[in-house]
């Protein structure tokens, strides 16, 4: 069953969402840079809908949510005030909070302002080792973003898209091509030309952030190498300041991991939240 689409407005920024049946606790997917809320749709959504009262959220600049007016409004502390306001708007018990790459670095902010309005945290692969690298020292990221950020600056038509997408992605089906250029279409490149010059984590502090976190959290890291993005010692970091804190470290260099390989993936997300 697809999840219902809604809005939710947040200063001049209108969010756009999907929502689950009321079929259990509540749960708040957000996705990564460059996303959207249907890249739940294969793996957590259809796992946890039956069981879960879901929620997927598309952030500021992403999917069908609105672009911010100001060109600067895409750091991690604006991705956090949208879903704080969101979720003390619409949710009113404890909610789990999953959340990929830049979903994860916002969720840790969520968890950190909501402290017992938020009951864990699920964070797949975030890109701690942003807060001291370079983009450039992020070889599959930095091409990433840099490719995208050229192909959808000068706002082409959608064929334009979908035809780089085929480029890009020369084994990919008609359908995810198809898929992945409405993704891209709806995507504000401020928010990726931010990503680039690593300006998007002003004013964040990681070690604050992650010490008032009080809620039990389940880290899941990719192998750091070319696509994943926390090395060793970031995960240390994030133990350091962690309290109640779970590592399953992936054995996959593999940024989007939990697509890739979620039948790998799932069990672990499913003991930790049985253990609620």
């Amino acid at each position: 069953m697809a999840l219902l689409e809604k809005t939710f407005k947040v200063g001049d920024i209108t969010l756009s969402y999907g929502e689950g049946p009321n079929n259990g606790d509540p749960m708040v997917l957000l996705h990564g840079i460059t996303g959207w809320r249907q890249a739940w749709d294969d793996t957590v959504i259809a796992h946890y809908e039956a069981l879960w009262h879901l929620y997927a959220i598309d952030l500021r600049g992403h999917g069908k949510s609105s672009h911010a007016a100001d060109e600067n409004a895409y750091h991690i502390v604006d991705f956090v005030n949208d879903i704080v306001a969101f979720i003390t708007s619409n949710i009113d018990q404890p909610t789990v909070i999953v959340g990929h790459s830049l979903g994860a670095m916002t969720a840790m902010g969520v968890g950190a302002q909501l402290g017992d309005a938020v009951r864990a945290l699920v964070l797949l692969d975030p890109p701690l080792s942003m807060r001291e690298l370079p983009l450039t020292d992020l070889p599959d990221l930095n091409i990433g973003l840099t490719m995208l950020y050229g192909l959808i600056s000068q706002n082409p038509p959608y064929e334009v898209i979908l035809e780089a997408c085929r480029q890009l992605e020369p084994e990919a089906d008609e359908n995810t091509l198809r898929q992945l250029a409405k993704q891209y279409q709806c995507l504000d490149p401020r928010a990726v030309k931010l990503a680039i010059e690593s300006r998007g984590l002003g004013g964040f502090d990681f070690a604050a952030t992650l010490e008032a976190i009080t809620c039990p959290v389940l880290l899941m890291p990719a192998q750091f190498r070319r696509s994943g993005l926390m090395r060793d010692k970031d995960i240390a970091f994030v133990a350091q300041h962690t309290h109640n804190l779970q590592t399953v470290q992936m054995p996959y260099d593999d940024h989007v991991f939990f697509m890739t390989h979620w039948d790998e993936t799932e069990p672990h997300i499913t003991t930790f939240l049985g253990a609620l």
